[in-house]
């Protein structure tokens, strides 16, 4: 009971000395409010980058090759984007690559239930899924992508153009896909929404793709002048890049 007195009574008091000293009471509660808020917030942001693609599994081993630009008198340039060819190359002369995937994007209009939404489609290779261990929710991840025609969309994707109702099996039609002609695409899997603090934060609808030299560009994909897919390599446990 004596601690309650003595707790309320400074309570009464602080109340009291705010009221007498109105102006530096307010400057001294919005000061502490604009620090916890900063503060608040760069704990978020220190947050957000320390975990920067940790959902991935072994994102230690996944990097991403860039391609320099040096241009006389001109500091050197850095891109995301490579050649077609790099893939192969990198794979044919450092042992320390375990496996490698290239994947490029497209912005296509999508047409389901008479209704056409513009998005954007990556299309990646055959090893994109052992690089990237996307959690599926629905499909077997070893066959998803093997099929030609198939895709996997996101959860959020999914609900978009199918509701509740499972999406594997499902159609959409994609105008203007790989040939220029609009065709039907049945989802064979859903992955989870990829986290905001992720380099692959934009793919939500995911294609299979050969990526042939006569999908992409033809000659020019022939040559190292043409940077237009992205590169990702996965070391070997224990190598170092």
């Amino acid at each position: 009971m004596l601690f309650k007195g003595i707790s309320y009574n400074y309570l009464i008091a602080a109340t009291r000395s705010i009221f007498q000293n109105k102006k530096i009471s307010f400057i001294n509660i919005v000061s502490l409010a604009i620090g916890l808020a900063v503060t608040l917030l760069v704990m978020l942001f220190v947050q957000f980058e320390l975990t920067y693609d940790r959902w991935l599994t072994d994102n230690d081993r996944i990097f991403r090759y860039e391609t320099q630009f040096t241009e006389p008198g001109r500091d050197p340039r850095y891109i995301a984007h490579s050649d077609y060819m790099v893939k192969g190359a990198l794979l044919d002369n450092f042992s320390e690559i375990e496996i490698a995937t290239h994947f490029t994007a497209a912005r296509h209009t999508i047409l389901h239930k008479n209704t056409a939404f513009r998005e954007v489609i990556h299309y990646v290779d055959n090893q994109f899924l052992e690089v990237f261990d996307l959690p599926l929710v629905e499909g077997d991840k070893t066959s998803v992508l093997k099929a030609p025609g198939s895709l996997v969309i996101s959860q959020t994707t999914a609900r978009k153009y199918f509701g509740a109702e499972p999406a594997i099996g499902k159609t959409i039609e994609i105008e203007g896909s790989q040939d220029g002609n609009t065709r039907a695409f049945m989802v064979a899997g859903v992955f989870i929404d990829i986290p905001k603090n992720s380099q692959l934060r934009w793919m939500t609808i995911i294609v299979r793709n050969p990526l042939n030299l006569e999908q992409y560009g033809g000659v020019a994909h022939a040559n190292w002048t043409y940077p237009r897919v992205e590169t990702y390599l996965k070391l070997k446990h224990g190598a170092r890049a």
